[in-house]
């Protein structure tokens, strides 16, 4: 009986986690404070905050959330 051969498991490393100021090198105009503001507000990328006074977040969230304000007008639609 021959025993077959299997692959390695795969593993791929986690994406890093971003400071904020290397988040907002990924955020064009956008300031400390105006960050801070979407923070508390609800309003900004998804974070985390492991510790009250430490933030980070991953690329990929700052990514979807930018791309959720995607707009090809400025013009607003009738509701």
């Amino acid at each position: 009986m021959a025993l077959q051969k299997t692959a390695p498991p795969t593993t791929t490393a986690p994406e890093p986690f971003l400071s904020i100021d290397q988040a907002l090198e990924l955020m064009p105009g956008m300031t400390r404070n105006h960050l801070a503001q979407l923070r508390y507000d609800g309003q900004g990328p998804v974070f985390y905050k492991p510790t009250p006074r430490t933030v980070f977040y991953r690329a990929s969230d700052i990514f979807k959330w930018m791309e959720s304000g995607r707009c090809t007008s400025t013009a607003k639609a009738d509701a």
